[in-house]
């Protein structure tokens, strides 16, 4: 999960951004909002946000002169200018500082999470190392790609789901299965087995964790139906796994 900065000038845009937007479906965990670029630069030194939302007309220190400065100690974050004007120059800067996205006020929520959406798959692009079955992605599905990252962060989640990803992913869940199945072979639910399967050999190896913690970590609440289900898909159970160091 990831940390969010909103700075605008205008009260009202950062509460009604903060209220009307279910953030922990978009990935977001934490929420801070500034007034102004220069209050904005001081607390993301303490606060370190992965994502910004940022209108550039602010007085003190206006957006880009804010997203200038923070570029310098937080490289990584993704930024999301906010502009009541149609400025082709804001524009311009905004794509020099390779922001997300660039929208127009008043805003409009729908382009606002797309906008996180495509920062928090940037992110996770960054933090995620690949699944083996990942190098069959084709590289333009970037939907596929995300949704199997989104699944990898989030594994021992024991409420992962078809339903969860399609609220995260912002895609029916009819569609996230038909081009997850036509690129990776697999339904998401096998995906996720077999990914939680994996880590939980990796689990198994420490023999400081006992079964039901391992269980938890790979995103099972209930360890008997864990250890059924590890038994059908490997042959064997999960303490004879571990006793035979079978990986």
């Amino acid at each position: 999960m990831f940390k969010l900065l909103i700075v605008d000038d205008e009260r009202n845009t950062r509460e009604g951004l903060i209220e009307c937007i279910d953030w922990p479906k978009l990935g977001v965990s934490r929420i801070e909002q500034a007034e102004d670029g220069a209050a904005a630069l001081e607390k993301a030194k303490s606060f370190k946000p992965n994502i910004i939302i940022c209108d550039i007309r602010m007085p003190k220190m206006n957006g880009l002169e804010f997203s200038g400065s923070i570029k310098n100690f937080l490289p990584e974050s993704k930024i999301i200018f906010l502009s009541g004007y149609s400025d082709k120059e804001y524009l311009k800067t905004a794509i020099k500082l390779q922001a997300v996205d660039y929208i127009e006020k008043p805003v409009v929520l729908d382009k606002i999470r797309e906008a996180v959406g495509s920062a928090v798959s940037l992110l996770l692009e960054k933090t995620e190392a690949p699944f083996p079955e990942q190098r069959f992605i084709n590289a333009e599905n970037k939907n596929v790609a995300a949704v199997m990252r989104y699944i990898l962060k989030n594994l021992s989640d024991a409420n992962l789901s078809l339903k969860s990803i399609s609220e995260f992913s912002m895609l029916t869940p009819a569609y996230v299965c038909s081009i997850f199945k036509a690129e990776t072979g697999k339904t998401v639910n096998r995906y996720i087995t077999d990914a939680r399967m994996e880590k939980a050999k990796k689990l198994l190896l420490d023999k400081k964790l006992k079964i039901h913690t391992v269980a938890k970590m790979a995103g099972y609440a209930d360890t008997k139906y864990f250890a059924r289900l590890f038994r059908k898909n490997t042959g064997v159970k999960p303490s004879e796994f571990r006793e035979g160091n079978l990986l």
